[in-house]
């Protein structure tokens, strides 16, 4: 097995290396041309009178390593009548032209279109070249290369593409005039690509030189000289070039002056979001609060509380309502457990129960209750409301909104204020896309620079849709009544700072609803853990369900214990109490280290049994997948998160 695996490599070394070889032999240029330096690229350039070019190359190379048996020269030729008269020698051997193959001393010529630019391609072929230094000339001319203006002819030429195969270290390029000038300083010099000195020689020759070049920087010479020199006639590609450059012209001039207009309408915009946040959105000044308030500063219910301060309706607010309403006796939770199959897994699920119908209840109550006992059951298991309480969420934010605006805490639904900044938002970046499409489509490309002014404009409304998270802003008794409540948050975020927790532990449940609401829930439930704390009266979990008992009465449970799963009726005897006394009298609230000694749960078995109700209850109320999210996390002291919502113009190759 071991031989067998060594001859399957070795032959997939063998077919890897034959591959290689092949690619090689194919295309050696692809593999090799990096060693390839040309020493010299020089240009001659010799315009006639009748308007054409004879263009000369020597291309002095040297082949370091490696083996080379072909050379390419890619010509771009969209702005020219025509090419004739290629030729390639090297030294006194003259190439012949042939119509394939790939003999030695012979070249073929090629005509091609590459992504909408015309090229010719001169391909040559020679015996094996390696560790040498070859001297080729390539000529040919270029019919109908000048172009004819009254004010001066322009002889402009790609010398070296901007496509070799390899750096050029020097290259002369000589412009020759097809007569001399009377004044030299009449001839005009220009050059794009590599950087180039141009000097005028005598009264008809132009030289411009460079060094290094870079084999994808390309040099392109441009002399521009009196008219009437040739007796040429403009050609017939020169309109097209002419209207190409007055387009290129026009959509320049648009790209700068587009750009500084975008760049007004951004700075402008920036300047004017912040105005409008600064004179709309803001809130107003409150003057001094107390640093923190041990109690609730006004009536206000947990839901309504929490929507003042961040200025939503969410999901810690129905929370925060649902735990008020078992904290004032409408309803009560109980968590209940089934083992699975042989004791192994189980579910849970939590039963709310109906258990008072005098309390008065607000809008957004009544919209709860409704919701959750639907049909008029008294009690309901939270797996089965999901789908109505769901639905109910925008009526119930809705209704806790109008609350809000009626009390005068803001001119307007948060909501609604949010949803009309962010239209507007919505509205610029429409608008900014609508506007370069109709440009694109009328203009085309001389209008592609108006873009600079449609980006600033969908920027802005990009920021705009942010900025709408932030543009409620509360009337002054709103922002005074906020800045009562924060100072109440600022107390229950930081209960050990302010209190001893063994001395406020009478404040647990009924404050418990307002930590809720302020996204503190987490954090206030471990914290009162830690102390040993009561537990809710209107919630039992992590044991079995309790009920609190009148005189005489225990906690309901089976025989032998005071909690479920222990002994003992309500009244009975065996240990009805928290002390295991038996048939205790009085009423007796279980503490969750009580719970924790005789359910063998623990305090942490309490606290996160009521977590995850919470924890449950949000996944019901917000739609939710299960028990992964969906209460207001709470996130420890400092608040915690919270519910709220062109073509190359020619080259070389080898080969």
């Amino acid at each position: 097995m071991v031989m067998q695996k060594l001859r399957t490599l070795l032959l997939l070394l063998v077919v890897a290396g034959l591959c290689a070889g092949l690619a090689s032999f194919v295309n050696p240029g692809s593999v090799l041309a990096a060693d390839v330096v040309y020493n010299r690229f020089d240009v001659g350039i010799a315009v006639q009178s009748n308007g054409d070019f004879r263009v000369t190359e020597t291309q002095d190379i040297t082949y370091p390593s490696g083996t080379f048996t072909r050379a390419a020269r890619t010509i771009n030729i969209n702005n020219v009548t025509d090419i004739k008269d290629v030729a390639v020698s090297e030294g006194t051997r003259n190439y012949t032209q042939a119509q394939g193959g790939t003999t030695a001393n012979t070249f073929i010529t090629t005509r091609k279109t590459t992504a909408g630019d015309k090229f010719l391609q001169v391909d040559w072929f020679y015996a094996q070249a390696a560790g040498q230094t070859r001297t080729f000339v390539i000529s040919y001319t270029v019919v109908g290369g000048l172009r004819i203006y009254d004010n001066g002819d322009i002889a402009d030429w790609q010398a070296l593409g901007n496509a070799l195969s390899a750096n050029v270290t020097a290259s002369t390029v000589t412009v020759t005039l097809p007569q001399a000038v009377a004044d030299t300083s009449m001839i005009k010099t220009d050059s794009r690509g590599a950087a180039a000195q141009a000097a005028v020689v005598d009264a008809r020759t132009v030289r411009f030189t460079a060094g290094p070049v870079g084999k994808a920087d390309g040099l392109e010479v441009k002399v521009t000289f009196p008219h009437g020199l040739a007796s040429a006639t403009a050609p017939a590609w020169q309109s097209r070039f002419d209207a190409a450059q007055q387009r290129d012209a026009v959509g320049n001039l648009i790209t700068v002056v587009s750009a500084a207009f975008g760049f007004l309408i951004l700075v402008g915009g920036v300047v004017g979001l912040y105005l409008l946040w600064y004179l709309r959105g803001r809130d107003r000044y409150a003057g001094l609060v107390a640093d923190y308030l041990r109690q609730p500063p006004s009536d206000l219910s947990p839901g309504v509380a929490g929507t003042l301060i961040d200025e939503r309706a969410d999901l810690q607010d129905v929370l925060a309502t649902f735990t008020d309403l078992g904290r004032r006796g409408v309803l009560k939770i109980d968590e209940q457990q089934a083992p699975g199959p042989f004791g192994l897994g189980g579910t849970r699920d939590f039963v709310v129960t109906r258990i008072s119908h005098e309390q008065p209840l607000s809008k957004f109550e009544q919209t709860l209750i409704d919701t959750i006992f639907i049909g008029g059951d008294e009690e309901v298991r939270l797996s089965q409301i999901k789908a109505s309480m769901v639905a109910s969420l925008p009526r119930f934010g809705g209704e806790l909104y109008a609350e809000v605006v009626e009390r005068g805490y803001f001119d307007r639904s948060p909501e609604a204020t949010r949803a009309r900044y962010k239209g507007f938002g919505i509205t610029l970046i429409v608008l900014a896309f609508v506007f370069w499409i109709a440009v694109s489509v009328l203009f085309g490309g001389i209008a592609h620079g108006l873009t600079a002014t449609a980006i600033p404009l969908a920027l802005i409304g990009v920021v705009l849709v942010f900025l709408s998270r932030v543009m409620p802003a509360k009337t002054l008794k709103g922002a005074e009544e906020s800045a009562k409540w924060n100072a109440f948050r600022r107390y229950l975020a930081n209960l050990e700072k302010y209190d001893n927790l063994e001395n406020a532990k009478d404040i647990f449940e009924r404050y418990l609803p307002y930590a809720t609401a302020f996204g503190l829930d987490r954090s206030f439930i471990q914290k009162f853990a830690s102390v040993s704390t009561p537990a809710p009266q209107w919630y039992s979990g992590g044991g079995g369900p309790i009920i609190i008992g009148g005189p005489g009465g225990g906690y309901y449970g089976g025989s032998g214990g005071g909690y479920y799963g222990g002994g003992g009726f309500p009244g009975g005897g065996g240990g009805g109490n928290p002390d295991g006394g038996g048939g205790g009298g009085g009423w007796s609230v279980p503490s969750l280290q009580d719970l924790s000694d005789r359910g063998g749960g623990g305090v942490q078995n309490w606290s996160d049994s009521l977590s995850d109700m919470l924890n449950s209850a949000g996944s019901t109320f917000g739609g939710g997948g299960g028990d992964g999210g969906g209460w207001s996390g709470g996130g420890g002291d400092s608040g915690g998160g919270g519910g709220g919502g062109g073509g190359d113009s020619g080259g070389s190759s080898f080969g």
